[in-house]
């Protein structure tokens, strides 16, 4: 799979969620913690992306250290727990999903790394893991933790409720994403100048588009 085929997928996905975006201004959606936001990647049917925004975790360093030793209801290979500060929208982590999965189904099993690494590099707008890693990881400070698995779209997971449960955190809605979202930091990491900013008609989701092209570019320089 090719590069320009993955960045027609981020073109589809980014307009899909801009009129996404416009109806939910339109709608009353009546809030329910109830389970993972699912999405089923773009180029990729068979699988699902899992999603939950939860705060209130003490200790975000010592879930993921108990994440990557097997002690948590989730598969450390296939789950990234994300700083929710660098993330706008959906699309972005829908994106950065389709590309991981893109990156891994054109390598050899042997030299595959885990999605999780795959995922958080493919965020990072010069694709480098240990960038990533300091960039998109939680760290002590974290308030909102973003978790992002892969799995097959026949998979059962472990429930929110219960991991919540578990972790003592608290399940918030995925679309207040664009609010726990920190412009100056995205705007950092992602080089975003004050001229795209002014040409944005939202202040947050309107970082998107730059976003998505940031990270395609990156691919570039890979």
């Amino acid at each position: 799979m090719d590069f320009g085929t993955t960045e027609k997928a981020q073109k589809a996905i980014s307009k899909r969620y801009e009129l996404n975006s416009r109806v939910l201004k339109l709608e009353w959606v009546t809030p329910k913690h109830t389970d993972w936001y699912k999405i089923v990647p773009v180029l990729f049917p068979k699988h699902c992306l899992n999603l939950a925004l939860v705060n209130g975790i003490s200790s975000p360093l010592e879930v993921n250290e108990r994440l990557q030793a097997g002690k948590v209801q989730l598969r450390a290979d296939s789950t990234a727990m994300v700083n929710a500060e660098y993330i706008v929208s959906e699309a972005q982590v829908e994106a950065a999903a389709v590309q991981a999965l893109a990156n891994r189904a054109s390598r050899k099993p042997q030299e595959r790394s885990p999605f999780s690494s795959e995922f958080l590099a493919c965020l990072h707008p010069r694709h480098s893991i240990n960038d990533a890693v300091g960039v998109f990881g939680v760290n002590k400070d974290t308030k909102h933790i973003l978790f992002v698995i892969i799995s097959m779209v026949e998979e059962e997971i472990v429930s929110l409720d219960n991991l919540c449960q578990s972790l003592s955190a608290q399940p918030e809605e995925i679309t207040l994403l664009s609010n726990v979202a920190n412009k100056q930091k995205i705007c950092a990491a992602y080089d975003i100048s004050v001229a795209e900013m002014e040409m944005a008609s939202d202040e947050n989701l309107g970082m998107l588009p730059s976003i998505l092209t940031k990270m395609s570019v990156g691919m570039l320089v890979r």
